[in-house]
C-alpha cells in the first residue's frame, strides 16, 4: 500500500491541529517556501512554528505538543470570498449539522468539484454533536435525501462509489488537540524506522524531500506549517509528490499546523488531511485521489459565511 502524508494520516472524517492558545488562530505562511529536510527521522522530533515566514521547520512525521505560534488569523476569518461557494449538496447536508457548538467548516467550490466518470449524483451521510461532526459524501444512481437508508444499500454500495469526507472534533484544550494529531502521525504504518536511510530530493518549486526507498517508499516534506507524506507501493512515489507540490504551489491549504497523508494502493490514493484551530481539529479526505484532497483542504471555509463561531 502507498501513503502520502501531509501531517496526517489515513483516511479519517476528523483532522488535528494546534495553536498558542485555547482561541482558534494560526499564522499564514507561504505554501510554497523551501524546505531543508533533516538526515534522519525521530519519534521525538518537534516542528515550532515561528512567526517569520523566513523560518521552517525540518521535515518529520511527528509534531511537538510545546510547539506555539503567535496568533494573526482565527478560523473566523477562514470565509468564502465573493468567487467561492457552496454547493447544493453541502448546504443541504450542512442543515443536518444541528448540535456543534464550535465553528464549523465546509469545501467550497470552485476548487472542490469531484466528478464521476458516470453520471451519478452525490449523496451525503451526517453525524453530529456538541463537540464533533462529520459528513461523509459519496455517489447514488440517484439523487437521495441526506441521510438516507438508500445510500447504503445496493446499488449504491462499494468502495467504488466512496468520494470522501470532512469534520472536525473539538477537544478540551488547544494541548490536548495536538496530542491527538501526534497519536495520528505516530502509527508505525505511517512512520519510517528509526535510523532508516534516506536521501534529499527535488521535489519543484523550492521545495525538499526525504525519499525512503524501503519502507516500502515514502516521500515526506513541508510546505508552509505543514508536513506531508506520501507512501507507494514499491519505489517513493516521487513524481506524485511533485504534482501535490505543485498544486500547493499556487493554492493555500488553512494557515496553520497541518498534516497530509497519502497511501496509494491499488484502488485509488487513500488520502486525508488534518489541521488544527485552536482546541478544534478539523479533517478532510479522498478515498482515490490525493489532488481532489488537496483540492477539499484548500477549499475550506468557515460554515455558513455569517457564522458567529469563531
Amino acid at each position: 500500500m502507498t501513503c502520502l502524508v501531509v501531517t496526517g494520516c489515513g483516511v479519517s472524517n476528523h483532522l488535528t491541529g494546534t495553536s498558542a492558545s485555547d482561541s482558534p488562530s494560526a499564522t499564514v505562511q507561504p505554501s510554497d517556501r523551501t524546505t531543508t529536510p533533516s538526515t534522519s527521522p525521530s519519534s521525538s522530533s518537534t516542528i515550532t512554528p515561528s512567526a517569520s515566514n523566513s523560518t521552517r521547520p525540518a521535515p518529520t512525521s511527528h509534531l511537538s505538543s510545546t510547539g506555539t505560534k503567535d496568533s494573526t488569523v482565527s478560523v473566523d476569518e477562514m470565509r468564502a470570498s465573493s468567487n467561492e461557494r457552496f454547493s447544493s449538496i453541502i448546504t443541504r447536508a450542512m442543515a443536518h449539522v444541528t448540535k456543534t457548538k464550535f465553528a464549523l467548516m465546509a469545501p467550497t467550490l470552485p476548487d472542490y468539484s469531484p466528478k464521476s466518470r458516470v453520471p451519478l449524483s452525490m449523496g451525503a451521510v451526517v453525524q453530529s454533536s456538541a463537540d464533533s461532526y462529520s459528513v461523509n459524501l459519496q455517489w447514488a444512481h440517484s439523487q437521495l435525501p441526506i441521510n438516507s437508508p438508500s445510500l447504503s444499500m445496493p446499488p449504491n454500495t462499494g468502495d467504488a462509489g466512496i468520494i470522501g469526507s470532512f469534520g472536525a472534533t473539538q477537544y478540551p484544550s488547544a494541548k490536548t488537540a495536538l496530542a491527538h494529531l501526534n497519536i495520528q502521525q505516530m502509527n508505525p504504518h505511517l512512520s519510517p524506522p528509526t535510523n532508516s536511510k534516506n536521501t534529499t530530493v527535488d521535489l519543484g518549486h523550492g521545495i525538499q524531500g526525504l525519499s525512503y526507498s524501503s519502507f516500502p517508499g515514502m516521500v515526506i516534506w513541508h510546505q508552509g506549517d505543514w508536513t506531508l507524506e506520501m507512501r507507494g507501493l514499491a519505489l517513493p512515489p516521487i513524481q506524485k509528490a511533485k504534482e501535490i507540490v505543485t498544486y500547493l504551489h499556487t493554492h493555500n491549504l488553512p494557515p496553520t499546523n497541518g498534516v497530509f497523508i497519502v497511501v496509494m494502493a491499488a484502488d485509488g490514493d487513500h488520502t486525508s488531511a488534518q489541521w488544527v484551530f485552536g482546541k478544534v481539529v478539523y479533517s478532510c479526505s479522498d478515498y482515490h485521489s490525493a489532488l481532489q484532497a488537496a483540492k477539499m483542504a484548500v477549499s475550506m471555509r468557515v460554515y455558513p459565511p455569517e457564522s458567529p463561531h469563531g
